[in-house]
């Protein structure tokens, strides 16, 4: 071990033991919490780390286990990988196994450090069938071959990517374990999934994987994707993402568009997605802007241009048309700022900017937001050796890894190692908005802003309200004949995994519009979900606003038919208000939901929000 970990490990010892604390003579006697020690490699050795040797003593509870598996991740030796690589194939728990890639993949990506013994095995746990690995686990199982740059694995992660039924997040994290394994194995897998035989989500994600292995063949692909996307309805901002995030694939992309415009609506969605992104490339807005016939010019209005907008603003702007113009998927506003703390969590909330920004304020703020950025929103763009760049808030750093948040909420993770320049960076809110809008349309826009927060329809609400709801896609067919039972609703609905949800908003009024969730759902029956976190226990009102058409449930405990006020006492904890909507018995095109407590009741609770 070397002197840096051995201090750490001293350093560390307080809070190991405080996770596992002495077990009484009785417990000590019985079997231990930890791994199984089945085999003479869990005995304790002398050669040990501390942290080794406390799994292997068997005080450490199974709910403490990953704590330490972290650890080792973060700080551990070769030989401690070993030994939680090991156990992660046979040994270890379905929740401490996920611990362990994860820590696992800490260790290759931010330290260079893997195990020792039987890398190659990774391809068997891969090769297991669904029933037999969740998909957490198998996702990170992915995420380890491509870090682990594991050829044996690439035949396995093909057929993955390739496989019918798939979920999304573990196709896009085979095709983007093939990308790092690279090489004749990885790149040969690629372009096989990129070809125009596959289904176009298929391809979207193998040309996005491409665009890190050879930027100009990635171009050359796009310009024919582009089209088959578009007329499919598939989201192009993954794949013009890709481009933007590498050195260079901006202008690479542009110039293959010069030589080979796609049609005009397609280029519309690409420009959308170009325009809207934070990183956008001038070469590239340029280019989707020609093929497309939209202006791509943007400039500071002048002092008088900037009174005659805030005048048209007070006379003409209809801040109703606004709210639907911010709820725009092809804006992403919602994905970036939260209103009454539903929406995303990258740029400030606007629950009161109304109150605290005049109109030509905001109006600066969408046509040049890299004017003013408050300090805690400033970025920084960093290059890596291998041409990627990123753009994104710092949320973490230390002499290992800069962890940054991006325009889309996620956190990437960049070990120092690898950073090859990094500068500070502007705005992430893209600079193109204006010119994905009309100028009613942006007068509308401006209006609402300038609402949220003051008296009337868009001040701040009082009473909690489900603001943030999530709702069930592709809805069985059992569960559109008839209200399920409790142990269906369990089983059909509350165990769903997550890629099966698909997150709405209600309007600043607590409106939620079926309409929107109908599109998100696919289907007339829906199925939608609230939360609520619950700090002291007590009782609970909920009140759904017009209960026509609905049934409603907290856990699995369900409410009466058709009741507008349900009261019911609730543990600590988050928990679920899920309802069950059949819009063609349904006489209101919203669903609305309060929550509160009845006088004297010692709950506290906070309605979830976020994105």
């Amino acid at each position: 071990m070397t002197r840096f970990a051995t201090r750490w490990c001293a350093r560390s010892m307080a809070v190991l033991l405080a996770l596992a604390p002495a077990a009484p003579c009785s417990a000590r006697a019985a079997a231990p919490a930890g791994p199984p020690p089945s085999a003479a490699a869990d005995e304790p050795a002398a050669s040990d780390s501390p942290m080794v040797r406390l799994l292997k003593s068997g005080r450490v509870p199974e709910d403490r286990q990953g704590a330490v598996v972290d650890m080792i991740g973060k700080r551990g030796t070769v030989a401690d990988l070993d030994y939680i690589y090991g156990h992660s194939l046979d040994g270890f728990s379905a929740p401490v196994r996920l611990k362990a890639l994860d820590a696992l993949f800490e260790a290759a990506t931010t330290r260079a450090l893997r195990p020792e013994k039987g890398r190659d095995r990774l391809a068997g746990l891969l090769a297991e069938p669904a029933q037999r690995l969740d998909g957490p686990t198998r996702t990170a199982a992915i995420r380890l071959a491509g870090a682990w740059k594991l050829d044996a694995a690439a035949g396995t992660l093909r057929q993955i990517a390739g496989a019918s039924g798939v979920d999304p997040a573990t196709r896009d994290a085979a095709i983007d374990a093939l990308a790092t394994i690279g090489g004749k194995a990885g790149r040969g897998a690629i372009e096989e999934l990129a070809g125009p035989r596959q289904p176009v989500l298929i391809r979207l994600a193998a040309v996005a994987a491409l665009a890190r292995l050879d930027i100009d063949a990635a171009a050359n692909q796009a310009v024919t994707l582009i089209p088959a996307a578009a007329s499919a309805g598939a989201d192009l901002a993954p794949l013009i993402a890709a481009f933007l995030n590498h050195k260079g694939g901006g202008a690479a992309l542009a110039a293959a568009i010069g030589r080979q415009p796609p049609p005009t609506d397609a280029a519309r969605l690409a420009f959308r997605a170009a325009a809207a992104n934070s990183q956008a490339d001038g070469a590239l807005v340029a280019a989707l802007g020609k093929a497309a016939g939209i202006a791509t010019e943007t400039r500071p209005p002048s002092p008088a241009e900037l009174s005659s907008l805030v005048a048209e603003v007070n006379s003409k702007g209809d801040p109703a048309r606004g709210e639907d113009v911010f709820r725009r998927a092809d804006l992403s506003c919602m994905g970036c700022h939260s209103i009454a703390r539903a929406g995303g969590e990258i740029g400030p909330d606007l629950s009161a900017i109304g109150q605290t920004s005049p109109p030509d304020y905001i109006i600066n703020s969408i046509l040049l937001p890299d004017q003013s950025i408050k300090e805690q929103y400033h970025t920084l763009v960093v290059q890596t050796a291998e041409g990627q760049v990123f753009q994104g808030i710092v949320v973490d750093k230390d002499d290992r890894r800069v962890v940054l948040k991006d325009s889309t909420g996620a956190l990437r993770t960049i070990p120092v190692d690898s950073i090859d320049d990094q500068k500070p960076g502007g705005s992430l809110m893209p600079r193109g908005l204006a010119n994905l809008m009309t100028h009613a349309e942006f007068i509308d826009l401006v209006r609402f802003l300038s609402e949220l927060g003051r008296p009337g329809p868009y001040a701040i609400r009082t009473v909690p309200t489900i603001q943030r709801w999530r709702v069930l896609k592709d809805v069985p067919p059992e569960l559109v004949k008839a209200v399920p039972d409790e142990e269906e609703l369990s089983k059909r609905v509350l165990a769903a995994p997550a890629d099966r949800w698909a997150t709405v908003y209600a309007r600043v009024s607590g409106a939620l519009p079926l309409a929107e969730a109908a599109r998100a759902a696919g289907g007339k029956v829906l199925f939608v979900q609230g939360e609520i976190d619950v700090t002291a226990a007590g009782t609970v009102v909920i009140r759904p606003v017009h209960p026509d058409g609905i049934q409603l449930w907290i856990d699995e405990v369900p409410a009466p038919a058709g009741t507008r006020e349900f009261t019911t006492s609730i543990a600590t904890g988050r928990h679920p208000i899920t309802v069950r909507v059949n819009t063609a018995e349904r006489t209101h095109p919203n669903l609305a939901i309060t929550v509160d407590k009845p006088a004297g009741s010692t709950a506290e609770f906070t309605v979830v929000g976020g994105k």
